[in-house]
């Protein structure tokens, strides 16, 4: 979470410094030709910063959807393992409560 909430600060504050470098040109530029061009210089910064950030959210979304996927088979093995497990405690449990020579129940049954 704390990349997420970086990248995300970053963003927000290449942004905002974009806008208002966009307003400070408007306030103090006289000549209206000058103007456009550093204007759109300034959109050009703020939707390269918009593109970086969507890649790397975009990545980072990816990044994160393969762990789930690998955290998830992971979690369904384990519950595979234990199931196995529990079933071979339940068969030794049996095997336990009969004698092995006569099939008849053992002292620990009782």
């Amino acid at each position: 979470m704390t990349v997420s909430r970086n990248n995300r600060e970053t963003f927000e504050n290449q942004v905002t410094a974009g806008v208002e470098g966009t307003r400070d040109t408007v306030l103090k530029e006289a000549d209206v030709d000058a103007m456009r061009i550093r204007i759109r210089d300034k959109l050009n910064n703020i939707g390269e910063v918009m593109v970086r950030f969507r890649a790397s959210e975009s990545k980072r979304s990816t990044a994160t959807e393969q762990r789930n996927e690998e955290l998830i088979k992971r979690v369904s093995d384990l519950e595979f393992e234990a199931q196995a497990l529990k079933q071979r405690c339940d068969d030794q449990h049996s095997k336990l409560l009969l004698d092995g020579l006569t099939q008849v129940q053992s002292r620990y049954a009782y």
